[in-house]
């Protein structure tokens, strides 16, 4: 606090002849700039200064007005609303906003990017006399809600990667102004702890890509915090099922997971906290059942086989050469992704630079694989594991060589977002039949 407050002492000097804030003393201003401050002071309950906020108000409402002539890099056909909308936002937060100030405004939100309708959702909420407000509003919600993809604990933007950086904009700051903007709202209330976690996993190395991506992020990290975690969890956590009942002892770590097996009648899971605080708690349903047809929850995978070397043709044999080529999907934007393709027993996989192994797992590799942070040659599967993956499809590859007969029934090659499990995608293998 003590540093925004000497930064509020030189903010005068930061504001240009319009009102508007600029990024170095005595130099043209920016609405970006001059709303987002205004902004990050509303969302902190930091003060601008009475005489420089009004300014700058004042140089919002002339720049929505036409008033002020300005210039900026113009990526998309959608910039121009993009920066209307942004100042509009803000001018409805502080009762600046009249109805007149959207005429220039080509209302069309389900074009909008999902950062242009958080905009527009805050006008709708803070803004007084608009046409069609209350109509406006349930549509402006009910797009949001279509923008998100929720798959078991988290909730993702379903419109993939997002980093309009001319605008200082990207998806973590996306997701932290929709928290912030619905985090009162009841309606909205089941939806934070999902929407939490699907911006945690969009951080890299525990932070966010952009310098305002981490501000908003930590503010909506905050405001979470004091809304859902304002006394600390201590005691224990009982979990019972029919005759099973387990406490969870909850100390410096968090419990380790527990196991209740299915009872033999149906039963009701009931939990019961024994101590302090509201503990978060996944509950999930598994069973051993034979995969007889691709599953997707999140993700999709399929594989090919590729013969490289086949001692004879329409059948496996002991050292034939094989590319196994896989192509996934992810229904959204994950970190931390788990690919695991298991291989014949005695099988070797090739291509870790042993002589002629390379110069086999390289022959025509296709040029858009996403590269995998760290693959792992075992015994008994290809496993490869991402830092990040975009929505949309990805490729893996990898070359194995047959080393032992027999037939040889696999589990099923599955897919798997690591940090939350139940965003998976699977599909079965058929059995290999290796000749002699």
């Amino acid at each position: 606090r003590k540093s925004w407050d000497e930064l509020m002492e030189l903010l005068p000097t930061y504001l240009d002849d319009n009102g508007l804030a600029g990024f170095y003393p005595a130099t043209t201003g920016y609405p970006f700039l001059t709303a987002h401050i205004l902004r990050v002071s509303r969302a902190l309950g930091w003060p601008v200064p009475d005489g420089s906020r009004e300014l700058m108000l004042a140089g919002l409402v002339n720049y929505v007005e036409g008033k002020i002539p300005f210039e900026d890099w113009r990526l998309r056909e959608l910039d121009d609303a993009h920066r209307r909308l942004e100042v509009l936002s803000v001018l409805a937060t502080y009762g600046k906003l009249k109805p007149a100030y959207l005429d220039a405004l080509k209302i069309d939100p389900p074009r909008w990017t999902t950062s242009m309708l958080v905009h527009w959702f805050e006008i709708l909420r803070h803004g007084k006399g608009l046409t069609r407000q209350a109509e406006r509003l349930v549509q402006a919600e009910n797009l949001l809600r279509s923008r998100l993809t929720m798959q078991g604990t988290v909730l993702t933007l379903s419109e993939g990667q997002f980093n309009w950086w001319w605008l200082y904009d990207n998806d973590a700051a996306v997701v932290s102004r929709l928290m912030l903007a619905t985090m009162d709202l009841p309606a909205w209330r089941e939806d934070q702890p999902r929407l939490m976690r699907g911006l945690l996993m969009r951080q890299r190395e525990g932070h966010w890509a952009t310098t305002v991506a981490n501000m908003w992020g930590g503010f909506a990290v905050k405001r979470f915090s004091e809304t859902f975690e304002r006394e600390a969890v201590s005691g224990a956590t009982r979990a019972q099922l029919a005759s099973q009942s387990v406490d969870l002892a909850w100390g410096d770590k968090s419990p380790e997971p527990v196991r209740l097996d299915w009872p033999m009648a149906p039963a009701n899971l009931r939990l019961s906290q024994q101590g302090t605080g509201k503990p978060w708690i996944t509950v999930q349903s598994r069973a051993r059942i034979p995969l007889k047809e691709p599953y997707s929850t999140g993700f999709t995978v399929s594989k090919t086989v590729q013969t490289l070397q086949q001692k004879t043709p329409g059948q496996w044999s002991v050292g034939d050469v094989v590319r196994v080529n896989l192509t996934m999907n992810a229904q959204s934007d994950i970190g931390w992704v788990a690919l695991d393709d298991p291989i014949p027993s005695g099988a070797s996989l090739l291509g870790r630079a042993l002589g002629r192994d390379n110069s086999l797992a390289t022959e025509n590799i296709g040029r858009n694989w996403t590269w995998a942070t760290y693959a792992e040659f075992a015994a008994d599967a290809y496993r490869a594991y991402y830092e990040r993956i975009y929505k949309g499809e990805w490729k893996a590859s990898y070359t194995l060589r047959l080393n032992q007969s027999g037939d040889f029934v696999l589990p099923p090659t599955r897919v798997e977002a690591m940090y939350a499990p139940e965003m998976f995608g699977m599909t079965p293998n058929a059995p290999w039949v290796v000749k002699p």
